[in-house]
């Protein structure tokens, strides 16, 4: 059975498209395939209240439909898992789904939702808007200090690969990574340098370093700010790392390809071609 996990743009384009989404459906109820859900995808979705609360009931009714009863954890809790099961040699910490209570407690909010017995408080949403916006923030400051300069080799453009090998060995590189690792983490200096040198064997740590990398990479090619929906999309790709296949659109697709060359990714029009 293949693990599948949709960015939030699916969602939206399912609920246009019932003959794609009865596919999928289908897929799910023969055992083929397990759509993955996260507490992510659930925030941006219940954010289209504030614009059309019809098209949220119409969008949680579709996710109910479609989607396993697997939540997966969030991307600082699947990072500090990863890393303290590292340390502590405890596997037991690299549970990636959220436990029985608080995957019921998402799904019983959905029902909700879906039925239109539930009117989201509008606080909650604004909160998670502001959340968004600091995590822009974030990005912002990350783009501001590791700015990338163009690197040319015989007259062309370094590869992400280059790019990337040349970032992660200088020292401020680390300086970025010790901060993860003191602030979000909370991890002890005395386990800085054993993290850092094991960083390809610890996925979740090894992707979020990439993922950062590639929007660098891709904001100094395209010399854009970073976007409102970007620290997001990074979350989404981060914590579907390691599932089967990750389902995005296509500006997206090109950034984690860069970062995450082993992963299964692909566009909606590529998925649609092999169901």
């Amino acid at each position: 059975m293949k693990t599948i996990y949709f960015d939030t743009s699916i969602y939206n384009k399912l609920i246009i498209d019932e003959v794609i989404k009865s596919k999928i459906i289908s897929l799910k109820n023969k055992g083929k395939i397990q759509i993955i859900f996260s507490e992510y995808l659930f925030d941006e979705l219940l954010c289209t209240y504030l614009k059309d609360p019809n098209k949220t009931k119409k969008i949680f009714q579709c996710v109910l439909e479609i989607i396993s009863e697997k939540v997966l954890k969030q991307m600082e809790i699947l990072i500090k898992d990863e890393v303290y099961s590292f340390i502590l040699g405890d596997s037991q910490r690299r549970k990636i789904f959220f436990d029985q209570e608080q995957r019921e407690s998402i799904f019983k909010t959905m029902k909700k939702l879906a039925r239109g017995d539930d009117v989201p408080n509008k606080k909650s949403i604004q909160d998670i808007l502001v959340l968004k916006k600091e995590r822009l923030r974030n990005i912002n400051d990350v783009y501001k200090k590791y700015q990338p300069k163009k690197t040319l080799n015989d007259g062309k453009r370094s590869s992400f690969e280059e790019f990337y090998t040349s970032i992660s060995t200088k020292k401020e590189e680390n300086e970025f990574l010790i901060k993860l690792l003191e602030n979000k983490i909370q991890v002890e200096k005395r386990f800085f340098q054993k993290i850092i040198g094991n960083i390809n064997n610890l996925q979740y740590l090894r992707s979020y370093l990439r993922m950062i990398s590639a929007y660098q990479y891709a904001l100094s090619d395209y010399f854009q700010r970073p976007g409102r929906g970007d620290d997001y999309d990074l979350r989404h790709a981060i914590v579907a790392s390691s599932l089967d296949l990750f389902v995005c659109d296509h500006n997206f697709k090109k950034i984690i390809q860069w970062a995450l060359p082993g992963n299964n990714i692909l566009t909606f029009d590529e998925y649609l071609t092999r169901i």
